[in-house]
């Protein structure tokens, strides 16, 4: 004779994140991960959280997010082999180069209030952008009288961009002729940022 007792495995969670984008255009732009939740124990297991941390930081609250649908999860029970997911959307910015990981962790329980929790990363990678700027120039007047005369010109330095450039150079060319520097009240404007 011999006894025995079944004892339940721990429950297990598979969770997947995906960005809806492999990358973004620096300085950065808003994009959206996509979370999904299967349960791959025996068990029912019901969701109670679900955070995210961005390049080691602390981790927070998705369902504070605007606009996440993360919300929904929370309280809700997964039979087993089912799954669930849900969106939410981050900014995410950095330098050229920059490869930005963002690690997202789902946490539950089973029905004997045994803790589950998984989690996935995914990188998002921040590509360069070739600065622009755009130069606009007005003349005051349409025309002098012969010989001639002083027009005083007004130049508008624009940044139509993606981010911060600056200014180190302002010359005029009359006639196809030779870059002339405006003189020091052009210098004195020099490396000065024009914003986006």
């Amino acid at each position: 004779m011999c006894t025995f007792t079944n004892v339940a495995p721990d429950p297990t969670l598979s969770v997947t994140k995906t960005a809806g984008v492999a990358s973004v255009a620096e300085p950065g732009a808003s994009v959206t991960f996509t979370v999904n939740v299967t349960n791959t124990s025996i068990e029912p297991v019901t969701i109670d959280s679900v955070t995210d941390a961005v390049g080691g930081g602390a981790p927070f609250d998705v369902t504070a997010l605007p606009g996440n649908t993360c919300d929904d999860l929370i309280g809700d029970t997964l039979a087993p082999g089912a799954s669930a997911s849900c969106t939410f959307v981050l900014w995410v910015d950095g330098n050229a180069g920059d490869a930005v990981s963002d690690v997202v962790e789902v946490k539950g329980h089973d029905d004997d209030e045994t803790p589950v929790s998984d989690d996935d990363g995914e990188i998002v990678t921040v590509k360069d952008v070739q600065p622009q700027v755009s130069v606009d120039k007005v003349a005051g007047v349409a025309s002098v009288d012969e010989p001639g005369g002083d027009v005083q010109y007004t130049v508008t330095v624009s940044n139509p961009g993606g981010e911060s450039i600056t200014v180190d150079s302002l010359t005029d060319s009359i006639s196809g002729g030779p870059a002339v520097d405006l003189g020091p009240s052009a210098r004195s404007s020099r490396r000065r940022p024009v914003t986006p």
